[in-house]
């Protein structure tokens, strides 16, 4: 019986039981939580597969999601065809029911209850393919437009609401974001929520390691923020009155952060997907396992909730190169079970993707040489953290009433002092760094102001 919960959860539903007491009440019974195991002579419905079981909000976000994507469980065997509400266990058959009321039924034996869950019952929110190939083939996805400029997209200076301040970002975009992965990670965190065991998104609930751990990521992302205005690209940014994203970009550099980064092209979305980075910083292809590519609706997100961030054109190259942008995400959420993240999961094929790999240069394509990703690698991996940005850190977490309110600054400085050292000034930035970063944007400014004063950009206003 537990193959049958787990071929259900591949599928993306979850089932759960329906008793005297819960009737047909839907709050009472996601409040009962999915079921761990099945029983003869007991109903059960079935519902979408989300992180938190018996959050009654949460599931019935993705049911609405469900109902408007026409995702609800579908039963299709030969000419019947029907929304599935659930099933119940009789005598070793199982009773496939449109409704827990009606008396309406498919009956099907227990040898071939599981053919038919595989194949006779729809999906929700995920797909599977024998090849990337395969994927890119069958799947309706909206092709990447066509680039105005060389590589990239039209770019609009848009003026950012109450304030002096403009932002680059691309006209039109196409609503449909993708994500690659090389493994199908469950859950998909984003990276300030790593490696927590304690599912929760209030800081202060979590263990004091966890709250040191999730304390510390903030405190590298936040200083690696403050050492980008330090940049001449930056500086630049200021004097033309743009604004910089900083956080968005911290992200796409890896530092931790509560996003996740998303691409607006499925061919960038592909490599990372079907490539695989080594520690000597190459790229090597795939070669078996499962794959899988994630695309996000932005349609579907509810008005005013989180917002996709484009990355985009920007000062610094590689976030250009990889048509990046970045979703907003709470502590310790999934992106995997999130209503309007569908999953194409395919089987590593070596040919495959060693097409792909060629088709980026083997990764150059997508990773020119950039300065800005050896200051983030230098803040990563530094033992010694500036107080001036820890202060300000934890001050803010313990005046947020989903971070550290009510706990003691100084007792979270005495703890971070256990493994870090805390200095007054800690220089990361060298004069061989600084060489690099100057370097790197007079080589880029002349092209970046072009695309800018040229075609590529047009001036547009924002609707208060």
């Amino acid at each position: 019986m537990k193959t049958i919960i787990n071929l259900f959860e591949k599928k993306g539903w979850a089932l759960y039981e329906v008793t005297e007491d819960t009737n047909n009440d839907l709050e009472k019974i996601i409040l009962t939580g999915k079921t761990k195991s099945l029983e003869p002579n007991k109903y059960y419905t079935i519902l979408p597969l989300v992180s938190k079981n018996n959050d009654v909000d949460e599931i019935i976000d993705h049911l609405e999601i469900a109902k408007k994507t026409n995702q609800q469980p579908k039963y299709k065997g030969g000419e019947q065809t029907f929304i599935l509400d659930g099933f119940e266990i009789v005598n070793e058959l199982f009773y496939l029911h449109p409704s827990h009321t009606t008396d309406f039924y498919v009956k099907v034996d227990k040898t071939n209850i599981e053919s038919t869950i595989q194949y006779a019952i729809s999906n929700y929110n995920t797909y599977f393919f024998s090849s990337v190939d395969e994927l890119l083939k069958v799947v309706s996805i909206s092709p990447q437009q066509d680039p105005i400029l060389p590589k990239q997209l039209r770019w609009e200076l848009v003026h950012k609401d109450s304030s002096n301040l403009n932002i680059i970002y691309p006209s039109d975009p196409n609503p449909i974001f993708f994500r690659g992965q090389n493994a199908r990670y469950q859950p998909c965190h984003p990276s300030i929520s790593r490696n927590i065991s304690t599912r929760n998104s209030i800081l202060k609930n979590l263990t004091l390691g966890e709250q040191i751990l999730v304390s510390v990521r903030m405190i590298k992302t936040e200083w690696f923020c403050k050492l980008l205005e330090e940049t001449p690209h930056h500086k630049w940014y200021k004097e033309q009155k743009i604004w910089m994203d900083r956080m968005a970009l911290a992200q796409h550099y890896e530092l931790p952060t509560g996003l996740i980064d998303l691409t607006q092209s499925i061919d960038v979305a592909t490599f990372f997907a079907c490539c695989k980075y080594e520690e000597d910083g190459s790229w090597s292809p795939m070669k078996s396992g499962e794959g899988i590519i994630y695309s996000l609706d932005a349609r579907l997100i509810p008005i005013g909730s989180r917002k996709v961030r484009a990355i985009g054109q920007q000062a610094f190259p590689r976030p250009s190169e990889q048509w990046g942008w970045a979703f907003e995400m709470n502590l310790n959420e999934d992106f995997d079970l999130l209503p309007y993240v569908r999953k194409y999961i395919f089987l590593h094929n070596e040919e495959s993707s060693k097409k792909i790999l060629k088709k980026y240069s083997l990764g150059k394509d997508l990773f020119p040489n950039d300065p800005l990703f050896n200051l983030a690698n230098k803040i990563k991996i530094s033992e010694r953290l500036p107080s001036r940005v820890v202060n300000e850190v934890l001050d803010d977490l313990i005046s947020d009433e989903k971070g550290l309110m009510g706990v003691s600054k100084d007792d979270l400085i005495k703890e971070i002092s256990l493994h870090y050292q805390i200095k007054d000034e800690v220089k990361i930035i060298d004069k061989d760094l600084v060489d690099e970063l100057k370097h790197s944007w007079e080589n880029r400014k002349n092209d970046f102001w072009n695309s800018i004063g040229g075609m590529g950009f047009r001036m547009v206003r924002t609707r208060k």
